[in-house]
């Protein structure tokens, strides 16, 4: 029998080995990305992971061998796979793979399902179940053929009266206020185990913090919008907010400039909680665009708090007489 070679001896071992498992186009590191534009490597691993169970398997007939059909890799209609899981199988912290694949869930290729099953008589709570969606991965891995999509309104807060200015999805679309994950996840279950790790991690820290908007790029102001953010997620836990919707929303409350005080952020997750749609395709999108209504109404209220400020000033000076309110001020603390 002839042996085929390919003129060096290494590529021949190579094409010995029966190397399966999962794969990652190259593409992903160019379409899944952080914040800063480079690419989110355990996302991306995450991703890849999921789409290998994804992916059917061959049904042989044992005699013949042909292929009779194909099957699926998992019991369930989704796939089964806890934070855990995930942490041990790429040596990653809870915490890191959560917000991974929140970031999967907020480009709209997987979606998160919180489900409460019976195993042998005994039910569990908050289990986690991961949907793939194929029409949006294949976006991710082939963008260039990916059609240019328009603009999709973003849902608006029910009670809020605040008009939605946003639109949601590409780059040239305003950003929606988002809540972290996409999905119908059920935001009103307790995950004991989150609120313990989540609890434990965060410290308590000043309550003076400025209430406008803080420049990343200084060292000061971004350990100061940390702790911020750590304050709001301690007070939404406290709150009764589930674990999963708190690490969504800040998650999504991160990528502005003005953060918001820990009541704020409160009633927000509260309003999300109580009032998001469970068939919402993009949850994400309607955290945003939850986020940017709540900073334009703190906005409008600082807005009106000046107004008013300057008007009262106003009628002092004209009642008063009074250019110069230091020198008045000392005059009248000097009687």
């Amino acid at each position: 029998m002839k042996e085929y070679t390919t003129g060096n001896a290494k590529v021949d071992q190579m094409g010995q080995m029966q190397i399966s498992g999962n794969i990652t186009p190259q593409i992903w590191y160019k379409t899944i990305t952080r914040k800063n534009g480079k690419p989110h490597l355990l996302a991306i691993a995450i991703l890849s992971d999921i789409v290998y169970w994804y992916r059917p398997t061959e049904i042989r007939d044992e005699s013949s061998g042909h292929i009779t059909g194909y099957g699926k890799r998992f019991k369930w209609d989704m796939l089964q796979r806890s934070y855990d899981q995930f942490a041990d199988f790429f040596g990653e912290s809870k915490r890191s793979v959560t917000e991974a694949v929140v970031l999967l869930e907020s480009l709209g290729v997987i979606r998160r399902d919180f489900r409460t099953i019976n195993i042998g008589g005994i039910k569990y709570n908050n289990i986690l179940f991961i949907d793939l969606f194929p029409e949006q991965l294949y976006k991710l891995t082939y963008p260039e053929k990916g059609e240019t999509e328009e603009c999709a309104p973003c849902p608006e807060i029910q009670g809020e009266g605040i008009q939605n200015y946003g639109t949601g999805g590409t780059e040239e679309c305003a950003p929606c206020p988002e809540i972290q994950g996409e999905g119908a996840q059920n935001f009103g279950t307790r995950n004991t185990e989150n609120i313990t790790e989540i609890t434990t991690e965060i410290t308590s820290s000043s309550s003076s913090l400025p209430l406008a908007g803080l420049n990343a790029d200084n060292d000061d102001h971004e350990q100061h919008r940390q702790e911020r953010i750590r304050e709001c997620r301690m007070a939404a836990l406290e709150g009764g907010c589930a674990p999963e919707l708190v690490d969504a929303v800040a998650v999504e409350l991160q990528k502005y400039d003005q953060l918001l005080p820990p009541p704020m952020f409160l009633k927000l997750c509260r309003d999300i909680s109580n009032h998001a749609p469970g068939d919402i395709s993009n949850m994400s999108a309607y955290i945003r665009k939850c986020i940017a209504n709540m900073i334009l109404t703190q906005k409008l209220t600082e807005a009106n708090a000046a107004h008013r400020i300057r008007a009262e000033n106003t009628l002092l000076q004209r009642g008063y007489g009074v250019a110069d309110w230091e020198a008045f001020e000392r005059s009248i603390l000097s009687n």
